[in-house]
């Protein structure tokens, strides 16, 4: 093989930088933050999110900045928001601390669980084992899971020996019966446990 034709090595996949969860949500600034994090914590890039939620660039790089305050959003955005986060109203209100004068317009008009008919097929359950991979969450929290979505995001894989790995939906593939899109990870606080 000639020098000009050898290849480039192929880059291995590089989990990114996880935004830190501010230790207190109460401004629009911890707010951005928290959503980066969540972002960051689900293997969310800016340009999915915007694609899937409808909500522009422009605004989404704002609310994540401070300069727009999430509990400010109106309705139609908040609802765009949330049913692509996949969080109830009440999840969103205490994920981002929504105050609550602000509740009257942060909020959607979805059923319990918001997203129409899809989310009826969601499960959430207790981990029995810790989940693994890109995002991981211990034994003993609550994951939630939609088997209708099983080719985008992070998808919950099962191995045959019981173990269960978050992997973007192209590298889940082959390794197991995939469960569906992770949804969301809910954590028990220390005094819930």
């Amino acid at each position: 093989m000639v020098e000009s034709e050898k290849r480039a090595p192929r880059q291995k996949y590089k989990r990114r930088k996880v935004e830190p969860m501010p230790a207190t949500v109460q401004t629009a600034v911890d707010r951005g933050r928290a959503f980066q994090h969540w972002l960051d914590s689900n293997d969310y890039f800016m340009s999915d999110f915007v694609k899937d939620s409808g909500i522009s660039r422009a605004a989404l790089s704002a609310y994540v900045s401070g300069e727009l305050d999430i509990a400010s959003m109106r309705q139609d955005t908040a609802e765009r928001l949330l049913r692509t986060m996949g969080l109830s109203d009440t999840e969103a209100w205490q994920f981002f601390n929504i105050p609550e004068e602000k509740r009257a317009t942060f909020r959607t008009f979805r059923p319990i669980l918001g997203h129409g008919d899809e989310m009826k097929q969601v499960l959430e359950f207790p981990l029995k084992v810790p989940l693994q991979g890109v995002t991981t969450v211990p034994v003993g929290h609550m994951i939630r899971v939609n088997p209708a979505r099983q080719l985008t995001g992070l998808v919950v894989t099962e191995t045959q020996n019981g173990e269960l790995y978050a992997l973007p939906a192209e590298m889940a593939q082959g390794r197991g019966r995939i469960l569906g899109q992770l949804v969301a990870a809910f954590y028990k606080q220390p005094d819930e446990a």
